[in-house]
């Protein structure tokens, strides 16, 4: 008789997974912010030439600023994965050290 059980991650796997999230995050945050710096400065630079680069000037701060929030919600997923310690056998298992 087969059982499907289903197979939960180990602990070090899921603080893998988190600091792999963080690592991403981070990337992602500063991809954003490097391409809203580029768009506002090419609307700084081209909007006096052509008014078709309004545009840039108005996504560019949209996306450092996002860009910037995805940089803090990194640095807090990369800190509390920091903070997380694997558990301890007393935890899992309370009535094997019981000494009652």
């Amino acid at each position: 008789m087969e059982t499907n059980q289903v197979r939960h991650p180990a602990h070090s796997d899921s603080l893998q997974y988190k600091k792999k999230s963080g690592a991403f995050l981070l990337f992602s945050g500063v991809s954003l912010g490097l391409a809203g710096a580029t768009l506002t400065t090419m609307g700084w630079y081209h909007y006096p030439e052509n008014a078709n680069f309004g545009w840039t000037q108005f996504l560019g701060p949209i996306l450092i600023s996002i860009g910037g929030t995805v940089i803090l919600t990194s640095f807090y997923r990369i800190e509390k994965t920091e903070e997380e310690s694997p558990p301890r056998y007393e935890d899992i298992y309370p009535s094997f050290f019981k000494t009652t």
